[in-house]
């Protein structure tokens, strides 16, 4: 088995991303900051509810922009493309393209996603023939209180794509949904912060006949998740991929992770998952069950880890269908439990 590489996540690669503006073509009669507050206004508080034209760049320059509770901004199958200094949802206030489409954040300073209680704010790319994309670039923190949605709706369909990139620290503290159908593939999560990453509750990103999904998340510093479930189904499905790399911090899996394969007679089933976590600077730290195993293995957990120093390990190969888990760890050591 090929040892990962322990090479750190890049500093400074969220400000790439944020000059990477998302380059379309403004429609005629797009949607623009002005139909939604007075272009002198600081913060833009939006106030009603609108539909957004599809290809519309919403840009608040240098300001701060408040979606007021309840409100909606709407744009179904298209895209949408939010550029500010800062960005605030509040509690019930959504951001919908739920055909499927595109919606983009794009602020130099933070990202909040704000909950009152049971009402949350939401940014919803869901869609019947597929998950849609969820771009959040900060300059600084993204804190998400509320939810991120972008999975398939339809059995035969895959979820959906969702960026994350922080200056700072990402904290998510909700669900974050981007399963796909039975006949699908999982959708795809990717994370990338110059700051800690914090997951405090579940990644949902379980496929069916496609194989589960893939998560990727890179942090500066430390970097926590709760459980994932990145399994696959139905007849072959194989289970997706966990990578988890923190430069110079630690990495604590706190729930479970779940990367099962589908199997059956007529095909046989498909490989189990893999985990792969590397901290070149600190400890790799597994406090729940990563259960892994291919269509045809013994459904038992799994783990691996590393002590100081750098080595790779594998999960018993039983069955030549079962996942691998790898853990890389040069900090005063690794546990596993």
């Amino acid at each position: 088995m090929r040892c990962p590489s322990l090479a750190p996540s890049r500093p400074g690669t969220v400000a790439m991303l944020l000059v990477a503006t998302f380059a379309a073509v403004t429609p005629a009669g797009a949607t623009t900051a002005d139909d939604l507050c007075p272009p002198a206004t600081n913060p833009c508080v939006i106030a009603s509810s609108a539909t957004i034209t599809d290809g519309s760049v919403l840009d608040f320059g240098d300001r701060d922009v408040v979606v007021n509770q309840g409100r909606v901004l709407e744009v179904g199958f298209g895209a949408m493309v939010i550029s500010a200094r800062s960005l605030v949802l509040a509690p019930k206030a959504k951001l919908l393209a739920t055909g499927g489409g595109l919606i983009s954040v794009q602020v130099t300073g933070s990202i909040d996603l704000q909950r009152a209680g049971s009402d949350r704010s939401r940014i919803d790319v869901s869609g019947d023939f597929g998950g849609g994309v969820i771009e959040l670039l900060a300059g600084d923190d993204v804190l998400v209180n509320g939810d991120l949605v972008a999975r398939s709706i339809l059995f035969d369909a895959d979820g959906g794509e969702i960026l994350i990139g922080a200056g700072s620290d990402v904290t998510v503290n909700t669900l974050v949904d981007i399963g796909g159908g039975s006949d699908g593939s999982g959708g795809a999560l990717t994370v990338i912060a110059d700051g800690a990453v914090t997951f405090a509750d579940a990644i949902f990103a379980s496929g069916g006949e496609f194989d589960g999904g893939e998560v990727d998340i890179s942090a500066g510093g430390h970097l926590s998740v709760d459980e994932v479930d990145i399994s696959g189904g139905s007849l072959s499905g194989s289970g997706g991929a966990l990578v988890l790399q923190s430069a110079a911090g630690n990495i604590t899996l706190n729930g479970q992770v779940l990367g099962t394969a589908g199997g059956s007679l007529e095909e046989g089933g498909g490989f189990g998952g893999s985990v792969d976590a590397v901290a070149p600077a600190g400890n790799v730290t597994v406090l729940g069950r990563i259960r892994i195993p291919g269509a045809d293995a013994p459904a038992t957990a799994a783990t691996s880890s590393s002590p100081p120093g750098r080595r790779c390990s594998s999960t018993p190969t039983s069955s030549p269908m079962a996942g691998a888990t790898t853990a890389a760890a040069s900090g005063t050591g690794a546990a596993a439990r």
